[in-house]
């Protein structure tokens, strides 16, 4: 039992919900305020928009100066490296979740152990995640759906042809050449979303499934992003409380 376990087995009711990093507080829930309040991740997908517009207005340019063939060269090139921007924006978005749903989980263990007290939003990552509901009509919540678009981007080029196969030629592959259980969740939440095998625009359809045009736009998702690590914060504190009013 490490110093912030002892302290906080001493807390009482009104110290539990009084987020402090240090005594006379609940360093975890502290903790939990701080990384959902963290905006530095914005200000980050700030710049990434700034890029992603400066390729945005060359291919604005080239189009309408042309000639065709030139439009076409400027655009191809321009289009890849907005991919790669925007491949870059879901993964920033990952590490906000990833603080996030860390912080969240270590305020739940923490006030179950020392405390025994029941967090039931927070109990694990699907539960974190899932806050907010399903997206657009699905069972699947926006921030998992940012989650497994930053996993797809990050593992695409090492996803085998497999992982495409659909449910019956999966049931006839072999063991040994069955995609990874992870890998196949990944990619039927991006199909969810429009990604297709082999198709060289998928982040960008990933933006456009958040209604996220021009991809310049990015700063909206952000704003997703952030109502949700809020929203954690308001349901863990709030359950947190729940459990030590029934006491």
């Amino acid at each position: 039992m490490d110093d912030d376990d002892i302290e906080d087995v001493a807390l009482g009711p009104r110290q539990l919900l009084r987020p402090r990093p240090l005594s006379g507080g609940n360093s975890y829930l502290w903790r939990l305020k701080h990384e959902a309040e963290d905006d530095r991740y914005i200000r980050i997908l700030d710049d990434i928009a700034k890029l992603i517009r400066i390729s945005e207005l060359a291919c604005d340019e080239a189009m309408k100066s042309g000639p065709e063939e030139y439009a076409h060269i400027v655009t191809d090139a321009e289009s890849d490296y907005i991919e790669e921007l925007i491949g870059a924006a879901f993964l920033i978005l990952q590490a906000k979740i990833r603080r996030v749903v860390n912080a969240a989980i270590q305020l739940a263990e923490a006030m179950k152990s020392n405390q025994h007290i029941e967090i039931p939003s927070l109990v694990n990552d699907s539960t974190i995640k899932a806050i907010g509901g399903g997206y657009k009509g699905t069972d699947t919540s926006l921030i998992s759906f940012v989650w497994a678009l930053a996993n797809y981007f990050k593992h695409r080029d090492d996803w085998t042809h497999n992982v495409w196969a659909s449910e019956e030629e999966l049931a006839e592959f072999p063991p040994e050449n069955r995609p990874r259980k992870y890998e196949l969740k990944t990619r039927k939440i991006v199909q969810l979303a429009g990604i297709v095998e082999f198709s060289t625009g998928n982040m960008r359809t990933g933006f456009e499934f958040f209604d996220i045009t021009p991809y310049s736009s990015c700063a909206k998702l952000a704003q997703s992003v952030q109502r949700w690590a809020d929203e954690v914060y308001k349901v863990g504190k709030s359950e947190l409380k729940a459990a030590t009013d029934s006491r």
